[in-house]
């Protein structure tokens, strides 16, 4: 379920089915009281095999865009819980089994500490600190513009910014180059 050319795309074809099928043995043996099913395509077939069992499945997407593997999972799903209510209109399901529930968060990091931080990453904390994260489709697109706007951000704020690793996008590769062309007052802002 690659969103661009590859030879693996075929392969992948074959590891779906083949997937249902050990996913339905498993199944068969743990016998769960549900599953629950966060998208990506390694999901789906678990959620295959779950409805063939007839076993309940509810399926939450994190983010606004409902990707690929959520759009499958939700035609097979008896719950399909959304962090935004903007992405109600995205789902093909029946209304009764669209719940809008947000994200779930750990407490801890509701109580996270600032300084703790700044001491964790060693960030002088003389300015206003950013932390900037993305996640499925929309994490390039926001280490692009991170990456093209670094030096002007670092300039207010001192930044913690989370990315993933490399896959199709060197956005890892770009960030690192283009922190380490910053003046050294700039750098020591951004981790």
């Amino acid at each position: 379920m690659r969103r661009y050319v590859s030879l693996e795309t075929p392969i992948d074809a074959v590891r779906i089915p083949i997937g249902a099928v050990q996913a339905w043995r498993i199944l068969g043996r743990w016998k769960p009281d549900i599953v629950l099913s966060t998208g990506g395509f390694v999901s789906v077939p678990t959620v295959v095999a779950a409805r063939a069992r007839r076993v309940p499945i509810l399926t939450h997407e994190q983010t606004a865009h409902i990707g690929l593997a959520t759009r499958i999972n939700a035609r097979f799903a008896d719950v399909v819980a959304l962090s935004f209510e903007r992405s109600r209109s995205l789902v093909s399901a029946p209304r009764g089994r669209v719940v809008v529930t947000g994200n779930p968060i750990r407490p801890a990091v509701l109580g996270g500490s600032r300084d703790a931080a700044l001491r964790r990453f060693e960030l002088p904390g003389a300015l206003p600190l950013v932390y900037i994260t993305g996640g499925a489709q929309g994490a390039s697109a926001i280490n692009q513009i991170v990456a093209d706007a670094l030096d002007a951000l670092l300039g207010y704020v001192e930044s913690i910014h989370q990315c993933g690793p490399a896959t199709v996008h060197d956005d890892i590769d770009l960030l690192r180059d283009r922190a380490s062309r910053l003046p050294s007052q700039l750098r020591e802002r951004y981790r």
